[in-house]
């Protein structure tokens, strides 16, 4: 089982994720490569990186959901401002994303 890994902030959690293991890239060492490219979102409040389904194809492959909190009107909504599918090779280097990761935060 893995172990999906989440932001470290006032309202993140940790969600299981009953993929059986394939890979031996953890969640942790990819939410920080996509986070490295990405940059930071201002007000992230949650991140989830879930292994696929293992195939030949997509072993190693990753989708990452990343979500940010948002003020309304008379509440604090959690809205998800990015989803990748991202590719790594064994080092845990993306190699393939989609979409692409674009810089957009210091």
């Amino acid at each position: 089982m893995v172990k999906t890994a989440v932001a470290k902030t006032k309202c993140a959690r940790v969600e299981e994720d009953t993929t059986p293991p394939v890979s031996t890239i953890g969640a942790s060492g990819v939410l920080a490569e996509v986070l490295r490219i990405l940059g930071t979102p201002p007000n992230m409040c949650q991140v989830t990186v879930n292994l696929t389904r293992a195939t030949p194809v997509t072993q190693n492959s990753f989708r990452v959901n990343i979500y940010v909190e948002e003020p309304r009107d008379m509440y604090t909504a959690q809205v998800l401002r990015h989803s990748y599918f991202v590719h790594v090779d064994p080092t845990g280097t993306i190699t393939a994303s989609n979409p692409e990761i674009i810089k957009q935060y210091e």
